[in-house]
């Protein structure tokens, strides 16, 4: 059930918004510093607010909304007594999707909701198609190197480390020719759930390119990093991939580099090529491995 949050400060106003939108779970708060406390408790689907509250207005609190990373997609509408253009006009300036004006009407108001959830839903299924691999259903590689970054930064800043590891899957030309693209595939979208099982939730996993993954590790030394890729590698190793009834085997190989390895700051590429370069030696000497330093 879609969660609601009403800002108001008014209890009167509250209940009788509560009956009209009796189909949401419905979380309210009397002022600002109310709507902060709810906002950290809970994650709305949408704020319905008004304009007038006793410690600040609306307009300053959707402003302070669409600044603050974690709550600046929550759709706001505004409800408001005022009916000038000049008020409408500063509200969705300041970053409402829409007004409803006071004394609200049941059937407007239950529409504008419903309206208002609906673009929201599709903006994220949009969203979601945007950043996710359309074959494995994991990250791609444009979103990994969006998020890396800001990561990267992270850690910079505050002096801590993170790992980056590029996989790609061994003899996969092979496994094409033989199996057929369609087996291919099903080797692809095997190899992105075995390794989503196995590495820790907050790892990030993409899919680099062709038959290319990327993993990052947040906060963690190559030694750390090690472990997980090693049962990883376990997993893929004794996973018999069954395609149309004929068993496939497969092994990656692998690189992995560690930002305090290098000096300086560093861009996400600079990691990158470096695992790619240790990645390319694993190839080189054998596959099935797994090479961090050199």
């Amino acid at each position: 059930m879609k969660q609601i949050l009403i800002v108001d400060d008014s209890e009167t106003s509250i209940l009788y918004l509560q009956m009209i939108l009796r189909d949401y779970e419905v979380i309210f708060a009397l002022n600002g510093k109310e709507m902060w406390e709810r906002l950290n408790e809970s994650s709305p689907s949408l704020i319905l607010m008004d304009v007038m509250l006793p410690d600040v207005n609306g307009y300053e609190l959707v402003q302070q909304l669409s600044k603050t990373e974690k709550y600046k997609d929550i759709p706001i509408i505004f409800q408001t007594a005022k009916s000038s253009s000049d008020d409408l006009e500063k509200g969705f300036e300041s970053g409402a999707i829409d007004y409803i004006r006071k004394p609200v009407d049941k059937k407007e108001l239950k529409a504008r909701v419903k309206s208002v959830l609906k673009i929201k839903e599709l903006e994220n299924q949009l969203y979601l198609k945007s950043i996710t691999d359309y074959l494995t259903g994991i990250y791609n590689r444009r979103y990994f190197f969006e998020i890396a970054a800001k990561h990267l930064q992270f850690c910079q800043n505050l002096g801590k480390n993170l790992s980056i590891a590029l996989l790609d899957v061994d003899f996969f030309k092979k496994i094409n020719d033989t199996y057929g693209h369609d087996g291919g595939d099903f080797v692809l979208k095997k190899f992105a759930e075995i390794i989503g099982l196995t590495k820790r939730p907050k790892d990030i996993l993409a899919r680099y390119g062709g038959e290319e993954f990327i993993i990052l590790f947040f906060e963690t030394d190559k030694k750390d990093a090690l472990e997980i890729l090693l049962s990883i590698q376990n997993a893929i190793v004794n996973e018999i991939f069954l395609f149309n009834e004929m068993e496939i085997k497969c092994t990656f190989s692998c690189g992995l580099v560690d930002l305090q390895e290098f000096a300086g700051n560093l861009r996400i590429d600079d990691l990158i090529r470096d695992a790619d370069k240790r990645m390319y030696i694993a190839k080189q000497t054998g596959r099935n491995k797994i090479i961090f330093e050199g």
